[in-house]
């Protein structure tokens, strides 16, 4: 009966709790559907002319003979097992090299000479996916073709099940996916064991269906039908975001690989990616005569002076090469035998560029991406003690006008913001407005850019950086308030170096004045707390607690019955307070220590019991757990999850304490903690102590 009663009092404050961080996930929700007036661009995407697919090489118009010995890159050819593009510019060396001979999940290896039709498939999807084969504006880096083959390769379980592609038999002819019905691809789809699974399988139809209408691949394994169109890719991906997981902190390494991509872009190419925006400015926006009017001194990309202008000028160089994967380029036509510069690579390189100061910025300001798409021109400051940015806070339960704020950023916040103005000018000029970021595509150009397009941003940044993890902008914010919360020195040593501060307590002050940061600090106070919280006031109810902070604990409850009433009522005023009052006295967390539950995190500016004489605060952000001396500690509590630990030390010193090679010293040291050790396991539990105090006598 009593065990009864704790059940259904952890139910009621888990529900408490969980009542609390849902009012705070409500307050800092976002509600940005994507807006169907017209008045913003989708994003700033590459929109590809028809111009552009003249350099396409096109696998239909090449014999199967001769594919094995197409140059993929210049250290490997499509027949090898491993495309190796190392020699481009890239963050990782694994993700820039594409292996297709391997088994796979489903305990298939297609380069094992039995599944010819399979390999060539897959390598000739993901020809399409390297940025000089591409004719999509979505592809941007060699350093993620290896997670776009991963995703290519869910084909294989679709083949697999339906026995298509296989060589051919008895001169039967091998089946397509064109044998199989749309119903059966559907039901095919939707019997993925995962939302993300499904979207990926349908974008990869989709890529395949595309690549099929342009004659890009030749009949035997082009796609007559069409098994998704673009209404259903966009249900799938509603269903991915819809069951994703509450958003988490980001990887350190996969945090440190996206702002050492985005470094690179912003502090090392963003001078020659600029040069491509003036040189080139009238092939990126079009025809129209008062777009040209703003930059008059521009070049086509097709033009003898634009090629002139672009052998004239020296770009970044890595070991004695150019960096970027521009070149001077034949025309194809017969007719035409002039030169030309690709308006494709020269468009995503900007793209590109504009996608990392994004992410920058979300990365160290962890603001909301509707904020981030309404910071205005002209929105940075800076003085003696650095740079600053006033934008305005969004938070839809409380107006929808926001609140304007003004934070410290660093200096290469402040760069990628340069580089905003610098590529948008013309683009705000044009549409009249002076939002920051302005499209400058050539369908769009001129229109603040749409609140999804940081999401797909940092998305292509993860992908050109080949993190596989699910990237969000959100998640940024996740990320600081994660370096703050849990009060680990290496995290906050890392931003503390990334942002160029003196002090770790500059630092502190820093991701404290971040939007949002104090709600999602109380989320994860309730989050890590309510574990402890739980068991703490459960040993109390059960009367198995011991120590002197477990014995204050008890006391206090015992002595407060309006407090344990307001608990027991499932007790969100209640706790709500206690959480606000946390945040009120510096950031405290609850959490286990050794042997025991420590009461009493410090701040930065409050001493720790176990720090050391005249050691300043601010030193060290949580208590030196090497230091903890939990059994004479007025702030530990000994609970039944301390027993076993509890027992542990009683048998390890009792050995110690009788071994012939002990000193007098240690044998005494030994001999007091199994005191001590056996009156907090009587405290907690009398039978079990007396049942360990037989054993230990008898040896």
């Amino acid at each position: 009966m009593q065990e009864a009663k704790i059940l259904s009092f952890d139910s009621a404050l888990l529900q408490a709790l969980q009542e609390i961080k849902k009012d705070i996930d409500s307050d800092d929700g976002e509600g940005e559907s994507p807006d169907e007036s017209g008045d913003v661009a989708p994003e700033v995407a590459i929109d590809v002319a028809p111009e552009e697919y003249t350099g396409i090489l096109s696998l239909a118009n090449i014999p199967f003979d001769q594919w094995d010995d197409i140059k993929v890159s210049p250290l490997s050819k499509f027949g090898q097992s491993r495309w190796d593009f190392t020699c481009y510019p890239h963050v990782s060396k694994k993700q820039a090299i594409v292996n297709f001979d391997y088994e796979n999940t489903l305990e298939v290896n297609i380069a094992d000479g039995s599944h010819q039709h399979w390999l060539r498939i897959m390598k000739a999807l993901c020809l399409y996916r390297i940025p000089r084969f591409s004719i999509s504006g979505w592809v941007r880096s060699y350093g993620g073709l290896n997670s776009q083959r991963t995703k290519t390769l869910r084909l294989l379980q679709l083949f697999k099940e339906f026995s298509l592609y296989l060589p051919t038999a008895a001169g039967v002819e091998f089946r397509t996916i064109d044998d199989l019905s749309d119903g059966t691809i559907r039901a095919f789809i939707d019997k993925l064991d995962s939302p993300i699974k499904k979207w990926e399988m349908a974008s990869v139809l989709m890529q395949w269906q595309r690549l099929s209408r342009s004659d890009l691949l030749p009949p035997e394994y082009a796609l007559a039908g069409e098994f998704v169109n673009s209404e259903q890719i966009s249900a799938y991906r509603a269903a991915a975001d819809d069951a994703a997981v509450p958003y988490r902190p980001i990887p350190l390494d996969e945090y440190a690989e996206i702002i050492n991509h985005c470094l690179r872009l912003v502090e090392d190419y963003s001078d020659d990616i600029i040069w491509l925006y003036d040189t080139y400015y009238p092939t990126l926006v079009g025809k129209d005569p008062e777009r040209l009017e703003l930059k008059p001194e521009g070049k086509s990309t097709g033009s003898p002076e634009g090629v002139a202008a672009f052998k004239e000028y020296t770009p970044r160089l890595i070991e004695g090469e150019p960096w970027w994967t521009l070149s001077v380029l034949k025309r194809t036509n017969p007719n035409d035998s002039g030169e030309y510069i690709s308006y494709a690579l020269v468009a995503k390189h900007i793209a590109s560029l504009m996608d990392a100061c994004c992410t920058l910025i979300l990365a160290t300001t962890g603001m909301r991406r509707s904020e981030l798409t309404h910071i205005r021109s002209g929105a940075v400051s800076g003085d003696a003690g650095g740079f600053w940015l006033r934008f305005t806070v969004f938070k839809t339960s409380v107006a929808s006008q926001g609140v304007s704020k003004r934070i410290p950023i660093p200096s290469i916040t402040a760069r990628a913001i340069e580089v905003i103005e610098r590529l948008s000018a013309e683009s705000r000029s044009y549409g009249k407005h002076n939002f920051l970021f302005s499209s400058i595509t050539r369908q769009h150009f001129g229109k603040a850019v749409h609140s999804a397009y940081p999401e797909r941003a940092v998305k292509r940044v993860a992908d050109a950086c080949g993190v596989d993890s699910n990237i969000h902008p959100h998640r940024f914010r996740k990320s600081l308030a994660m370096y703050l919360i849990y009060q680990d020195p290496r995290n906050i040593e890392i931003i503390r170096h990334l942002f160029s501060h003196s002090s770790i307590k500059m630092t502190l002050k820093y991701i404290m004045s971040l939007p949002g940061v104090h709600d999602e600090v109380k989320k994860i106070i309730i989050e890590q707390n309510v574990e402890i919280l739980v068991e703490l006031l459960n040993a109390v109810l059960k009367d198995k607690i011991g120590g002197e902070g477990g014995r204050r604990v008890r006391d206090n409850v015992a002595q407060s019955p309006k407090f344990k009433a307001r608990l027991q009522d499932l007790g969100k005023e209640s706790l709500n307070q206690y959480v606000d009052s946390m945040l009120e006295q510096g950031i405290k967390l609850m959490h286990r220590s050794n042997l025991a539950i420590c009461l009493k995190t410090p701040s930065v500016s409050e001493m720790a019991p176990c720090d050391g004489k005249g050691e300043a605060p601010s030193e060290k952000l949580h208590p030196n757990l090497f230091a903890c001396e939990p059994f004479g500690c007025r702030f530990a509590a000994f609970t039944e999850s301390s027993i076993p630990a509890l027992k542990s030390e009683i048998i390890f010193h009792q050995r110690l304490a009788k071994h012939p090679y002990s000193g007098e010293a240690q044998r005494a040291f030994s001999e007091r903690r199994l005191r001590d050790a056996f009156k907090r396991l009587a405290e907690i539990d009398q039978v079990q102590a007396e049942e360990l105090r037989q054993e230990v006598a008898n040896g």
